[in-house]
């Protein structure tokens, strides 16, 4: 597991094109993310959060609920 810097695309990318072999990227919904992984590994599979899945439906339920 890494902790970058700062949320950018490029960052991202950089960080995973100089650390090979990743196969599986859990990211948020950010497009930042999204970009990111698709230039420095687009090999990989990427996978949503467990915090932002919940946090997601939490925010569907209370538009629902009102």
């Amino acid at each position: 597991m890494e902790l970058l810097f700062n949320r950018t695309a490029t960052t991202l990318a950089e960080w995973l094109q100089e650390h090979p072999g990743v196969k599986i990227i859990s990211r948020d919904r950010a497009k930042a993310s999204k970009e990111g992984v698709s230039r420095g590994c687009p090999e990989a599979i990427q996978v949503a959060d467990c915090f932002h899945l919940l946090q997601n439906l939490a925010q569907m339920l209370e538009v629902v609920s009102n």
